[in-house]
């Protein structure tokens, strides 16, 4: 290596060629730097308006059985000049790092360039300028250029575990937009080609073009009579047609076909692109395509004009698969100007210039998956959004973009003004106002591929779930999640009361809560046990120990106001700015991704997101939430003891052994749907008396504990009777009848019960109260 060296500056004559003071401090260091060959740094030379050069001579280890000999069999020398070209906005943007024209431009890592220019290598996997703003400043731009001279040298810019690097073309004419997947399923083991059309757009210096991938085949006849070009304003667009041509897999001697040069992009003309694909092995079919193509084109439209384009997407074989893919077939796209040849042959002039495209990803749902990070095995299944307001349309568009879908939309309010402040559409305009939400929401989503299928349905949501032909109809069995997004307790109320058998399909329900600062995410188990209803219960039954929780969920009407949208009309809505809506729906359709990548669990799931005092992070608490014991009383009552309780009453059990325990049950009543459901037990008052025989309920304090507890959480929860244990087993006592009798003749009103825990089982004693309908 070469030791550090003081470099002399060469002083101008002229002051305005003084380099500025950034560029004499890099001067000074790279004559500093460890593999600069010393006294080898030229002072900064003014080459053009702002741009000052400077020169130096790198030292590169050559690999031990070529250093004798001062040049690698890469042609890497041992000593290396390079330039560095600083621009005028130095030391914000990094110089260009430039070696000698004669430097090998075959291998890998190297920016195209023409054959009388400096080359210039690609030495960091990054923006250069970036790599100039860490920690060792112009120090590590040297660091890397050493580091890639150095591989050079030892032919080991490609790293087979990182993939084959394709084609660089960084100063490309135009784009071309495909599915390279899908284009890859088209090559086989032999020789071959397809055709395709191709629509674009085209300025006079700049290609945009993409593959209809519905018009992919080896017929060429039918697709020269679509092809046709219109120019107007300086733009040139319609359809054109294009070739893709690969090799055969094998050689004639059965030895696999790969091009494991690295070849530069040096392609000008189509004589060029023909020795190219020579090189790759697919000469003959393209070359064939090509000309047949042209006098088909000929032959339908009577005449070609010059310039007419025409695409060519050339496949190569190599060793083995790509940078960050998952094949080893290079797909390398060129677009020919064809200009017909001179004499009697209506042939295209093999001089015809060629031009570069570059490759974009067609819109699709693996490149979106990608994109989000999504797994690509994914299997899409149809997702139901009830609600397509600022939550619901929110979500919908965070999954569409993460390459889910379909969706069935299913909203029956129309979109307002005030909308704007907070949906995810932008057009809201005059056109779109007093449009249904969910037809607009499915506009808006349908340039996703997944999306595309999906419904609109402009109906309330709870007349579909009473009707049970409509329920088949547009909850699907082979649905994946249902998400509701309506804030609506009647709502979930009509979920809970559709039954598994008519709608096994998994519920998420999402809801803000005291003006956007509570978010909350109410997840169904697999199985719909436990259910929506099951898990709200318990969010709110968990306000009873969480005052900062209660303080969130039990103002007034969780927020919600009524808001003039207009003169004499008022909407009932929450007042928050959409950054506030945005943060917690972006969670919310973060997890519903992760249930519909992932699967959901047998369990049921809680999420409560709390915002930060300064608004500007969340923080969630989960909870999970197991299956929920069902039991029937009379009158076709439902009673439901969540897991907590089931868990406490259990364990109370194991504790006393074989002495009889219980205590007093809290709990909800829905007297629509005819269910309780048991949220809570409260401790046996201190003058209970527990023996093996019987268990007697005291009264010392048990007034004050259960209404200290309903005021705790605003009366959502009642008293709604009792429960012992029988630890040896059997149903109710003679005891636990009389009990329930004498509720009976007290007509208190509301439904009551006296549950028995046993070892294998629950009994229930009901008393239904005026409930008997």
């Amino acid at each position: 290596m070469g030791k550090r060296g003081t470099a002399k500056e060469r002083r101008s004559s002229d002051p305005a060629d003084k380099p500025p003071a950034p560029v004499q401090e890099a001067f000074r260091l790279i004559a500093s730097h460890r593999a600069i060959v010393a006294d080898s740094v030229k002072s900064p030379v003014l080459i053009k308006k702002g741009i000052y050069r400077i020169e130096a001579v790198i030292e590169v280890p050559l690999p031990s059985r070529v250093r004798n000999k001062g040049i690698s069999k890469t042609g890497v020398k041992a000593r290396e000049p390079i330039i560095l070209d600083f621009p005028k906005e130095y030391p914000f943007l990094s110089p260009t790092v430039r070696l000698r024209k004669d430097f090998n431009r075959s291998l890998p890592h190297i920016n195209p360039g023409s054959p009388d220019s400096y080359v210039r290598p690609c030495i960091f996997e990054g923006d250069i300028n970036e790599l100039l703003h860490q920690e060792n400043g112009i120090y590590g731009i040297l660091d890397q250029l050493s580091d890639w001279l150095r591989k050079a040298a030892a032919d080991q810019l490609i790293d087979p575990k990182q993939g084959w690097e394709p084609i660089r073309r960084d100063d490309f004419h135009g784009v071309l937009c495909f599915d390279a997947d899908k284009l890859r399923g088209y090559v086989s083991r032999d020789e071959g080609f397809v055709t395709f059309l191709c629509g674009f757009r085209s300025i006079p210096a700049y290609f945009m073009g993409f593959v209809l991938e519905n018009e992919i085949s080896k017929h060429i006849i039918y697709k020269a009579k679509k092809v046709g070009v219109k120019t107007q304003d300086g733009i040139t667009g319609g359809v054109t047609m294009g070739i893709l041509s690969w090799p055969p897999a094998f050689n004639t001697d059965k030895t696999p076909l790969t091009t494991d040069a690295y070849l530069p992009e040096t392609v000008m003309t189509l004589r060029d692109l023909l020795d190219r694909a020579k090189s790759y092995g697919n000469y003959k079919s393209l070359n064939e395509r090509i000309q047949e193509i042209y006098l088909q084109i000929r032959q339908e439209k009577g005449d070609v004009p010059d310039g007419f384009m025409l695409v060519v997407i050339l496949c190569a074989r190599r060793p083995f698969n790509l940078i960050k893919e998952d094949s080893n077939l290079e797909l390398i796209p060129y677009l020919i100007k064809c200009k017909r040849a001179n004499g009697p042959l209506l042939n295209i002039d093999p001089d015809s210039p060629v031009y570069w495209l570059g490759h974009r990803h067609r819109l699709s749902t693996s490149l979106l998956r990608r994109m989000s990070g999504s797994r690509k095995s994914a299997v899409n299944a149809p997702i139901i959004q009830i609600g397509c307001g600022s939550v619901g349309s929110k979500i919908v568009l965070h999954l569409s973009r993460a390459g889910h879908g379909p969706f069935t939309l299913i909203d029956n309010k129309l979109l307002s003004p005030h909308n704007a402040a907070r949906h995810a559409l932008i057009d809201i305009n005059e056109f779109t106002v007093f449009n249904n939400k969910a037809v607009e929401l499915k506009k808006a989503i349908s340039i996703y591929p997944e999306a595309r299928a999906s419904t609109a349905i402009q109906d309330n949501v709870i007349g579909v779930l009473n009707d049970q032909q409509k329920t088949k109809e547009v909850f699907p069995k082979g649905a994946a999640l249902i998400i509701d997004s309506t804030a609506s307790l009647a709502v979930r109320e009509a979920f809970a009361a559709t039954d598994r058998d008519r709608l096994p399909i998994p519920v998420m329900q999402t809801t803000l809560y005291s003006n956007g600062e509570c978010g909350v995410c109410c997840i169904e188990g697999a199985s719909r046990n436990p259910r929506i209803d099951d898990i709200v219960n318990k969010l709110f039954d968990s306000c009873i120990d969480d005052k900062e929780l209660a303080g969130k969920l039990l103002t007034a009407e969780g927020g919600v106001t009524r808001q003039a949208i207009g003169q004499g009309c008022d909407s009932y809505t929450m007042v928050i700015p959409d950054t506030m809506v945005s943060i917690f729906s972006s969670a919310m359709a973060e997890r519903a991704r992760q249930l519909l990548e992932i699967g959901i669990s047998p369990k049921g799931e809680l999420s409560v997101g709390l915002l930060s005092d300064d608004h500007l992070g969340l923080s969630w608490k989960k909870y999970e939430v197991g299956e929920t014991v069902i039991l029937r009383g009379e009158n076709r009552w439902e009673i439901r003891l969540l897991d907590n309780v089931v868990l406490e009453m259990a364990k109370e059990a194991v504790k006393c052994g074989s002495i009889e325990t219980g205590g007093v049950m809290m709990g909800r009543l829905s007297a629509a749907r005819k269910c309780l459901t048991i949220t809570r037990l409260l401790p046996a008052p201190p003058d209970s008396i527990r023996s093996a025989s019987a268990f007697v309920l005291g009264t010392e304090g048990l007034r004050d504990t259960v209404q200290r507890t309903q005021r705790a959480c605003n009366n959502l929860f009642c008293y709604v009777g009792t429960w012992h244990t029988h630890p040896l087993g059997g149903g109710p006592s003679s005891r636990d009848y009389a009990v329930m009798q004498r509720m009976k003749e007290m007509r208190l009103g509301a439904p009551a019960i006296c549950l028995v825990w046993t070892p294998i089982g629950f009994h229930c004693v009901m008393d239904s109260g005026d409930f008997r309908i």
